[in-house]
């Protein structure tokens, strides 16, 4: 029984995987959802499981090798020496990110600088749709703190039990409800993932690894990231109503790290094979009792297709 997420590649290929965690398995609650008509982007997705699976079967399946679907638009910090690097984006798409010393947010084509106080370096890593920014930051006694910063005000984060010069507290994800996600380090440098919410901190373990890494959350409040086991082997987790669910993308040899989540539960990161990464997107599995009468009508739309040309040839 599959207990994990259908992985769709970009080279077609449907599967899916769970590693129990410990000495159980655990099943990732649904995302909440009404019907097809009032989630039509969630039922597409399912169609386009669907259609993956038929894929798999050599039957017809979606060309994702497809080129031209995006139009890129260079993002250069005026100034910057080492590069720009963008690594958040909202859905008014407002961007955030860094460059040689100092993070950005970047709207209507301005940038605008992010300095935590004392900073002498500062990462700008997620931005929610109310202009939260989440990061980090070094401070002049070289130690690692995280932040959120709301209308030009700085909150320094500082995760009970984070040693700053270990790697500190690094804040990475935030939700559109103001959760945020990230990971500290201990005196042994060892790394733990947490929830901040409402000013209180959750520390968050993967049963029986060695450490744990949150990245991202949706406003369900389901948490993505990875964890290393004792070989220090990555894998990905999500994080849900007390319980995790480890997954594993197909063909990946050594790791796998999530990385983000929206708010229909799809996961995206990267997974290593033989020293090769590649990205992947990970969508819920259907859930038959929602979406039965789409797949019946699939096979009735292809089944009068058959009686159409039947009749055409006669």
């Amino acid at each position: 029984m599959c207990l994990a997420r259908n992985v769709l590649y970009n080279d077609g290929v449907a599967s899916c995987t769970s590693p129990a965690i410990g000495t159980r398995a655990v099943t990732l609650p649904p995302v909440p959802t009404t019907s097809c008509p009032s989630g039509k982007g969630h039922c597409l997705m399912k169609i386009i499981s669907f259609l993956a699976v038929l894929g798999a079967f050599g039957l017809a399946a979606p060309n994702v090798h497809a080129q031209g679907a995006y139009t890129f638009t260079p993002i250069s910090v005026p100034g910057a020496v080492y590069g720009t690097y963008a690594h958040g984006i909202n859905s008014t798409g407002q961007i955030v990110g860094y460059d040689d010393h100092d993070g950005f947010a970047y709207a209507g084509g301005a940038f605008t600088t992010l300095d935590a106080p004392g900073a002498t370096n500062t990462y700008a890593e997620g931005i929610n749709d109310a202009g939260q920014v989440v990061g980090f930051y070094n401070d002049a006694s070289a130690y690692t703190h995280g932040f959120v910063e709301t209308g030009g005000v700085f909150t320094a984060l500082d995760a009970p039990g984070a040693v700053g010069t270990a790697g500190g507290t690094q804040a990475i994800g935030i939700s559109s409800t103001g959760q945020v996600v990230g990971f500290f380090h201990d005196a042994a440098q060892q790394a733990h993932a947490f929830l901040y919410s409402s000013g209180t901190f959750s520390i968050l373990n993967v049963p029986g690894a060695v450490d744990t890494y949150a990245y991202g959350i949706n406003s369900a409040g389901q948490i993505v990231g990875y964890y290393h086991d004792a070989n220090f082997n990555g894998h990905g987790f999500v994080y849900a109503a007390g319980a995790y669910l480890a997954f594993d993308a197909p063909g990946a040899s050594s790791n796998t790290y999530g990385y983000g989540i929206n708010d229909a539960g799809q996961i995206v990161g990267t997974s290593t094979s033989f020293g090769q990464a590649r990205g992947f997107l990970a969508t819920p599995a259907p859930e038959p009792s929602q979406c039965a009468a789409l797949g019946i009508g699939l096979l009735g739309l292809s089944a009068l297709a058959v009686k159409a040309r039947r009749k055409a040839v006669a």
